[in-house]
């Protein structure tokens, strides 16, 4: 089975150092957000059933973790000064990174995705 380009792109991108991930959004991004929006869109459309149960195993570990520091309360932690200091994020890394090595993968320096269109809020009409 082959993972396509975007997952196999949001799965590196969740295992880089903070500032690698920081630099992979523009500056005016939420990249914690980013990042985390980028997993959810692939993960939920991504056919897993060509994986062995062990790399399943590790893509799920890291998308439950993701999702159980996910909603309102934990708001805090979707951030980049979170994504550079949370202890959370270095899990989120630490997971990617196992699921990368169950993969077979090797860890890559990412450039900005070409698929994403970031919209500026703070620009005027």
């Amino acid at each position: 089975m082959m993972i396509n380009e975007k997952m196999a792109w949001a799965l590196q991108a969740l295992a880089q150092p903070s500032e690698q991930q920081l630099n992979l959004f523009p500056d005016f991004a939420n990249a914690a957000d980013e990042l985390a929006l980028s997993w959810e869109e692939v993960i939920e459309d991504e056919d897993l059933s060509g994986l062995s149960e062990s790399q399943k195993k590790a893509l799920s570990v890291l998308d439950e973790y993701i999702v159980s520091i996910s909603g309102k309360k934990n708001a805090h932690l979707w951030t980049n000064e979170a994504l550079k200091n949370n202890i959370e994020w270095s899990k989120i890394r630490a997971l990617a990174s196992a699921a990368i090595e169950e993969l077979g993968w090797q860890k890559v320096n990412l450039k900005p995705s070409k698929w994403a269109i970031y919209v500026d809020s703070n620009q005027a009409d």
